[in-house]
Parts: structure tokens; C-alpha cells; sequence
């Protein structure tokens, strides 16, 4: 018995011994092999997911760092948080950045997640985005003209707190373009600001909030 051990394990050596004789360019390719075959396709990397109310509306927007394997999302929607329903399915692109519109939506708490799905119908979930109940404040921002012209933002405030509030102007696809603090000392005023030219034209989302959860949101189209 001693011996086929001795005998096996001398075998195990030679076999060893050999295959490190080999050309380096060979071993290289024998472990370069392995390793191909253990690689698996990335999974959805999601940057951001976002809502906002604008008007009677509701702006989604979410980007994607990759999304090799996936198919198509789906936008859910609920109003308790707990259980959603399928609100649209938005294809799988070359682009990062996605956008949907939920259309005349109830003034009431709303909650949007969003559900990545591959190419092998496997399913992912986003975070939860909860949008508040908004009924009770009277806040108000309107914008005028709108369309804007010669780049100047006017904006008639109403029914505010005296705090410093943040103008924040960002593309439908999300992207901040234009960011301001301004500081409201009345219940009722008027703003102007002149916008940078390098905002070209076309239709933006205005968002006036501040820190104590006071906000509104604007579709704004600048000519």
C-alpha cells in the first residue's frame, strides 16, 4: 500500500514539474481560459431615482451607470407604500438617463419604485420614493411670463415663510442647469432673476423649495 502511494504522489511531481516546463505564453493561456469561463454579466447599477411633482403631474426620472443585461423597466406606483401595480414599462435604451411623466395624478401620498428586469425576466427593485400629501398648504409660485423671454425668470410668490428658498431649474431628463438661493422676507412677493444664456431653449422643470419642506414645482419653457 505504501508503495501505489508513493508511486501515485511521484506521478502527482512529474505532472506538476511538466506542465510549469511549459512556455510561459502556454500557462498564461490555460489560466486565461479559466477565468473567461468563471465571468458573468454585470447586473443593473442604478445612479439615481427620483419623482417630483410638477402641476397635476408627476416627473420620474432615473439613471443607470450600467445595464448590460437589462431588458426593460417597469415604473410602479402605490399609495400606501406596501402594495404597487405596474404603472408603465419604459424599453431599455443606449441612453443613461430615463424619464416618465405620470399623468393627472390624485392629490393625495404617493410612492414610486422602480423594477429593473434582464434579459432572463430576473427582477431587481429600486429604492422607494415617497412623494408627500400637499393639500394642506396654500404655498404658491407662479411663474410669468411662460414661455420666459429675454431670459428673465419672474416669479409671484404666495402664502410663503419668511427663509431662504432654493431655485433650482433642471432639464426634463433631470439635470440641474440653473441652481439660486433667494431670500423671501414676505407672505407675498415678487422675484426676478436673470437666467445664464448658455440655457438653450426648450421646456425645464423649475423647483422653489426650501429646508422647512415647503416647495413647488413648474414646468417652464424658455424661448
Amino acid at each position: 500500500m505504501k508503495n501505489s502511494y508513493q508511486i501515485i504522489n511521484k506521478i502527482k511531481f512529474t505532472y506538476i514539474a511538466l506542465f510549469f516546463a511549459l512556455p510561459s505564453t502556454v500557462i498564461a493561456q490555460a489560466f486565461t481560459d479559466v477565468v473567461v469561463d468563471s465571468v458573468t454579466v454585470l447586473p443593473i447599477k442604478l445612479k439615481s431615482f427620483s419623482a417630483n411633482r410638477v402641476e397635476k403631474n408627476v416627473q420620474l426620472n432615473w439613471s443607470v451607470e450600467s445595464q448590460k443585461s437589462v431588458s426593460y423597466f417597469v415604473v410602479h406606483k402605490s399609495f400606501d407604500g406596501v402594495i404597487f401595480e405596474g404603472l408603465a414599462n419604459v424599453k431599455a435604451s443606449t441612453t443613461t438617463n430615463y424619464n416618465f411623466l405620470d399623468n393627472n395624478v390624485l392629490d393625495k401620498n404617493l410612492f414610486y419604485r422602480l423594477e429593473s428586469v434582464d434579459v432572463e425576466g430576473k427582477a431587481t427593485f429600486s429604492n422607494i420614493v415617497m412623494l408627500p400629501y400637499l393639500s394642506t398648504t396654500t404655498f404658491n409660485v407662479n411663474v410669468y411670463p411662460n414661455p420666459i423671454i429675454n431670459h428673465t425668470l419672474n416669479l409671484a410668490v404666495k402664502n410663503s415663510q419668511p427663509s431662504k428658498y432654493n431655485v433650482d431649474i433642471k432639464s426634463i431628463d433631470g439635470a440641474v442647469v440653473f441652481s439660486k438661493v433667494v431670500t423671501i422676507s414676505s407672505a407675498n412677493t415678487s422675484i426676478s432673476i436673470d437666467l445664464p444664456i448658455t440655457i438653450i431653449k426648450g421646456v425645464y422643470i423649475l423647483s422653489f423649495y426650501n429646508k422647512e419642506g415647503l416647495i413647488e414645482n413648474k414646468k417652464l419653457i424658455i424661448n
